[in-house]
């Protein structure tokens, strides 16, 4: 324990003043949440939230930077959408599709192996959670997975019992019955410039008016394309 405890406090320090010493040299700072947005204790749908901030627009705040003029926040988002445990989820997939995205996509805890819920990319919430977290560009991943289910939807909208549209809500007692509206794709080559791909991140950008700076096609380094360089937007 002893021997620890001496590693342990020569990597000790005041991260604040680090940090500081970074932003006044000029440095880029990289800040990386954990957690989806929608976990988050304030703005997530309580009570199936975690117990910390987990929105982009808090992780300055939270390593004491306050809020720098030229921080970018960017949101990562799948290709489709999953949850773990209970909670709101209007475009989880019960058939076989829905089994599909969490066989392919290896959608179960890292710790406890628990599977995740599994369902289609929903626009409607992506709009909230973008507003609220402060994000200005989006990258999108696990495109591979859906060439591999092949036929997929992306929500718009919601509507009611009545038809009537309806926007997003925390409130999770709102959230019950309401029924997304769909447009589907059929997914072709796991390639970022194939027509499939390309209608994805032009409807996602045109509902959401947030630059898609990027996609990923697999888990590794080289799978991933950016179409700008976040760093001068």
């Amino acid at each position: 324990m002893r021997e620890a405890i001496d590693v342990i406090s020569g990597l000790a320090g005041d991260t604040v003043a680090y940090l500081h010493r970074a932003q006044t040299r000029g440095k880029r700072i990289l800040l990386e949440g954990a957690q989806g947005a929608l976990l988050d204790v304030l703005f997530g749908t309580y009570p199936f939230v975690t117990s910390s901030f987990t929105a982009a627009a808090a992780l300055p705040f939270l390593a004491g930077l306050g809020r720098p003029e030229d921080f970018l926040g960017i949101g990562v988002v799948k290709a489709y959408t999953t949850r773990v445990g209970n909670g709101p989820f209007p475009t989880e997939d019960h058939t076989k599709l829905g089994e599909m995205l969490r066989s392919t996509g290896r959608e179960f805890g890292a710790t406890t192996g628990r599977p995740r819920r599994c369902g289609w990319l929903d626009l409607v919430a992506l709009d909230y959670v973008c507003r609220v977290t402060g994000t200005r560009a989006l990258v999108i991943t696990k495109l591979d997975v859906l060439a591999e289910v092949g036929e997929f939807r992306v929500a718009t909208a919601y509507r009611d019992g009545t038809g009537k549209t309806v926007p997003w809500t925390r409130v999770t007692k709102a959230m019950e019955g309401l029924k997304p509206v769909y447009e589907t794709f059929h997914a072709g080559a796991p390639e970022p410039d194939t027509p499939w791909v390309k209608q994805l991140v032009q409807l996602i950008e045109s509902t959401l008016k947030i630059p898609v700076i990027g996609v990923t096609m697999g888990p590794e380094t080289g799978d991933a394309t950016y179409f700008s360089d976040p760093w001068n937007m």
